[in-house]
């Protein structure tokens, strides 16, 4: 027995807010709610801050693999019942991974190099992320490995 178009569209609709919630909302989520708590417990110093907002970002980290997981799982489901979401979602990744590359070959000599921007984006995500303060490849990567992700989910978002 086949499914009716409007239950056939319901379901599509179903996945695509679970694929924009997970791949989208969740990531860059998880910025803006550590940030958003940090900020209203008004840290005495630069120190302070960081530690707030690891510790938010520690406590977020299950939820964000979670979401992950969940958005792998839309779009294999997505693969044969709704290449149309899979084709959108792959897109939006695409897309924000190139605008994220594009971005850093801007904001790396103008912003980071000339000191323009008070430091460099995903260094300061590994910081806040891994609660360290000392710079070495775990931390690089684990802040590279963010940014992109993040600036891949915007391109979901859009």
């Amino acid at each position: 027995m086949t499914a009716t178009p409007a239950k056939e569209a319901r379901s599509e609709l179903f996945w695509t807010l679970i694929v924009l919630l997970t791949g989208g909302a969740a990531p860059i989520g998880l910025l803006l709610v550590s940030t958003a708590i940090t900020m209203a417990r008004q840290p005495a110093d630069m120190m302070a801050m960081m530690m707030s907002i690891h510790a938010v970002m520690r406590g977020y980290m299950p939820f964000l693999i979670l979401a992950l997981l969940v958005l792998v799982i839309g779009l294999v489901k997505s693969y044969r019942a709704y290449p149309r979401l899979l084709n959108r979602a792959l897109t939006g990744l695409w897309a924000g991974a190139v605008a994220t590359i594009a971005l850093d070959a801007i904001r790396y000599p103008f912003g980071v190099g000339l000191r323009a921007l008070p430091g460099d984006m995903p260094t300061m995500f590994g910081k806040f992320i891994l609660g360290s303060d000392q710079v070495n490849v775990g931390l690089l990567l684990v802040g590279y490995l963010y940014h992109f992700l993040n600036g891949a989910d915007f391109g979901i978002v859009y």
